[in-house]
């Protein structure tokens, strides 16, 4: 009988550490896409389920982009998600809150303009329901593999998450 043996890299380790299938690596930066780490709670408007138990069909808190602190449940048509080499991992003040996403992934600052996670400081002040915001106090590169969940919703294409309602979108 002949065993094969092939050496692979860190990042391939971590993907299978992961659960992925050894044919699955991490995504190159260029082809990132916007996404939340497993175990991110998404807002279904009077409960909250992890990102990674959300299913098309299932319903989410959407603001609505024009006045952001108006929702509506909408539909989940598409979930997507991939292994990416690195993620974002904000602190904000109020008790500690943290989001970890993608550096694509845009969140709602001050002012109501949309920042990208890797464009975020500790300047920065998030923007969650209308009674909530919270202060960015640190931000930190994490370069260990890690599965992203991105959830495609009709209409208005953005979910709030977190325990202060954050909106998130692409």
């Amino acid at each position: 009988m002949l065993t094969l043996t092939k050496k692979i890299g860190a990042s391939a380790i971590a993907a299978l550490a992961l659960g992925c299938s050894a044919l699955e690596r991490p995504v190159p930066p260029a082809k990132i896409q916007a996404g939340v780490v497993g175990g991110t709670m998404v807002s279904q408007y009077s409960t909250f389920g992890p990102v990674e138990t959300i299913a098309v069909g299932d319903t989410v808190d959407s603001p609505n982009p024009e006045r952001l602190y108006r929702s509506k449940l909408k539909r989940v048509l598409d979930v997507r998600s991939q292994i990416v080499p690195e993620t974002y991992f904000i602190l904000m003040e109020h008790t500690n809150l943290m989001l970890e996403v993608s550096g694509s992934t845009q969140l709602l600052t001050w002012g109501f303009e949309w920042k990208r996670a890797d464009q975020l400081t500790t300047e920065d002040i998030l923007i969650g329901s209308l009674t909530s915001s919270a202060r960015v106090i640190a931000i930190e590169l994490r370069t260990e593999a890690k599965r992203i969940y991105w959830l495609d919703v009709e209409d208005w294409h953005s979910f709030r998450v977190g325990r202060f309602w954050f909106p998130v979108r692409e």
